[in-house]
């Protein structure tokens, strides 16, 4: 991984940019900062179920539903 980064910076910024804002949403209007169970199959379960809130909270606020 180092060696690729070194031949190519601009993966990283790019990725970054890319997926930070909506990990950055996540962690903090969703109060999303560590994750509540143990284990990577349930962990993913949690993440799953946070994530699938955020899409529909998004689509929500694009759509411009009346709260």
């Amino acid at each position: 991984m180092a060696k690729r980064l070194r031949e190519n910076p601009e993966a990283l910024a790019q990725r970054r940019s890319s997926v930070g804002r909506p990990f950055g949403t996540i962690k903090q209007t969703m109060h999303q900062g560590a994750f509540l169970i143990r284990r990577m199959e349930n962990v993913r379960e949690e993440f799953s179920l946070t994530a699938r809130a955020y899409n529909i909270k998004r689509a929500l606020n694009l759509v411009g539903v009346v709260g």
